[in-house]
């Protein structure tokens, strides 16, 4: 009784080939599950490269009134699309706050390209300043945040903005009624000393065409009628040789 009990099963009545059998079964669900976030970390991040900045022009631009705009080249040298979900951003070296703008998000990133981004970031000033900032952006492969199965890390992009001059070309910016106003004085002004210009310049200049006429024109007769008045001294001259 008690050999059948030692070769057979245990105490509680199971079978050791039964509990061998279902740990060998079992442990290759714990390894698929642990290769996971292993796969999803192997996957290619786009790539950034700073290129300038600059600063919207002011109150004059009514799309974009103030505010910093930074130019990079980014690639994705994956062979998927890549999806850019949240842009926030951290400075140091100035006061500003800056809360991204545009390009909208999601913004698509096509898979073995490079495109040229204009990140636009509002802020309660736009003086040309230099500072350091850092970009942290959440992406994935999918269009709508939080549908890719796999969980990528943040991209941290750091660069150093040398000045932001007031040289954005932004769409949509149009100039206060009071600036167009200027710009219109200034133009009729323009046009007027222009005119007064143009009225002096012709009234001065029969005066100077006239006296250069009787000089100029005397000179080439001069020099044009010796020509003819020594063919006739040489036939002369001929005659009375022959």
């Amino acid at each position: 009784m008690s050999g059948h009990q030692e070769h057979g099963s245990d105490s509680t009545g199971v079978r050791r080939r039964a509990v061998v059998k279902g740990v060998a079964w079992a442990t290759p669900a714990v390894v698929v599950a642990q290769a996971a976030p292993a796969f999803a970390l192997s996957t290619v991040p786009p790539t950034f490269r700073f290129i300038g900045a600059c600063k919207s022009p002011g109150q004059s631009c009514k799309a974009f009134p103030k505010g910093y705009q930074f130019t990079f080249e980014v690639c994705n040298n994956s062979s998927e699309d890549i999806w850019l979900y949240s842009i926030s951003y951290s400075v140091s070296g100035t006061n500003l706050t800056l809360t991204h703008q545009s390009p909208p998000l999601p913004y698509r990133l096509a898979a073995g390209q490079c495109q040229t981004v204009e990140f636009r970031a509002d802020s309660s000033n736009s003086a040309n300043q230099d500072f350091d900032a850092v970009m942290q952006i959440q992406w994935g492969h999918t269009p709508a945040p939080g549908t890719d199965p796999n969980q990528h890390p943040p991209i941290t992009v750091a660069f150093k903005v040398p000045g932001t001059p007031p040289v954005c070309d932004i769409p949509g910016c149009t100039p206060t009624a009071k600036e167009s106003a200027d710009a219109a004085a200034s133009s009729v002004a323009s046009s007027s000393t222009t005119g007064s210009s143009s009225t002096s310049s012709s009234t001065s200049t029969p005066s100077s065409s006239s006296a250069p006429s009787p000089s100029s024109t005397p000179a080439p007769a001069p020099s044009t009628t010796p020509a003819p008045a020594a063919t006739p001294s040489t036939t002369s001259a001929g005659g009375l040789g022959g």
